[in-house]
């Protein structure tokens, strides 16, 4: 397992994660997981904790037969060009093999450069009262304050719904598995108009209102 300065530990395989947890345990130490640093640092890195980076761990599988993918945590959905160890692609993020599989998700956000593990436990969906990123997690598995693994699965464990949102509380996810559909297009138009001329009324609850827009 990489350390730079005891800055970030940098764990290669789900066993090193699981020593790293156990050690922090051990050291009553806390574990903080840095994905995007989508947030501001307060919220995300512990001063006397051990604080981890998940850019060695970033592999994704196939199930080419019900057309799902496990994604390891440290994967970033797209190219993330702030990402400090440097090592984020685009050939190496989610979306670009799920594209050269002809694959995709049902939804997504106005950024990609997030990592797998922090969109999908911050709860991030995308811009869309019909569809949500959320359809497509159907599975989740996270290493607990004891270093021992868990899996959770949609319609098979009532816990799921806690653990695949869990904000890093229930433990540090490992890795998500996505139920994908067949790669689609999006059509839509752009315009620009000033605020009392506009199609859409932002702030107002008439049929011209921002939410029956997007219904």
């Amino acid at each position: 397992m990489e350390s730079d300065n005891n800055l970030f530990e940098h764990p290669a395989t789900e066993q090193e994660i699981i020593a790293l947890v156990k050690r922090a345990r051990a050291e009553k130490r806390k574990v903080r997981v840095r994905g995007a640093g989508h947030s501001v640092d307060r919220s995300i890195y512990a001063p006397d904790g051990i604080n981890v980076m998940l850019d060695r761990y970033r592999e994704v599988s196939f199930d080419l037969e019900k057309m799902r993918v496990t994604v390891q945590a440290g994967c970033h959905l797209g190219w993330d060009p702030y990402d400090p160890a440097g090592t984020s692609t685009t050939d190496n993020s989610l979306l670009q093999q799920l594209d050269e599989k002809g694959w995709a998700l049902s939804n997504l956000g106005g950024i990609t450069h997030q990592t797998i593990s922090g969109f999908s436990s911050t709860g991030s969906a995308g811009g869309s009262l019909r569809h949500s990123f959320r359809e497509n997690v159907v599975g989740v598995s996270l290493i607990d304050g004891r270093g021992m693994r868990q899996e959770f699965w949609r319609n098979r464990d009532p816990e799921f719904d806690a653990a695949s949102l869990g904000l890093g509380i229930l433990g540090v996810v490992s890795t998500i598995t996505l139920q994908c559909e067949k790669r689609f297009d999006i059509i839509g138009r752009e315009t620009i108009c000033k605020e009392d001329n506009c199609e859409i009324d932002l702030f107002g609850d008439s049929p011209k209102s921002l939410q029956h827009f997007l219904e």
